[in-house]
């Protein structure tokens, strides 16, 4: 990927979808980083009967597909993979040398 984005947004839910149609509306280059599919966790729920505009109810990947294609109506790139990060431990002893404990 060498693509350059004024914006990132980690995570498909709903906040991050949200964050990213607002961000290519004001003409940011924008992608979004999904490790499962659009709507994250909640495109495993099987009913919402509590979202606005879906007054008999939807699941939740239907709903996150709605708001991913909201999203890239305006042209904002997702991309689906398992990210994995990886911390480097500090040595604990040279910490407590500088204080930093």
């Amino acid at each position: 990927m060498n693509d350059i984005y004024d914006m990132i947004v980690i995570g498909g839910g709903p906040g991050g979808y949200t964050a990213a149609l607002y961000a290519v509306r004001a003409g940011l280059e924008t992608l979004v980083i999904e490790k499962l599919s659009a709507g994250g966790q909640m495109a495993l729920t099987s009913q919402i009967d509590n979202y606005p505009g879906f007054e008999d109810g939807v699941d939740g990947f239907t709903l996150g597909e709605k708001m991913q294609a909201s999203a890239e109506k305006f042209g904002e790139d997702t991309d689906s993979r398992s990210l994995f990060f990886r911390s480097q431990r500090r040595n604990q002893s040279s910490d407590n040398q500088r204080g930093n404990v």
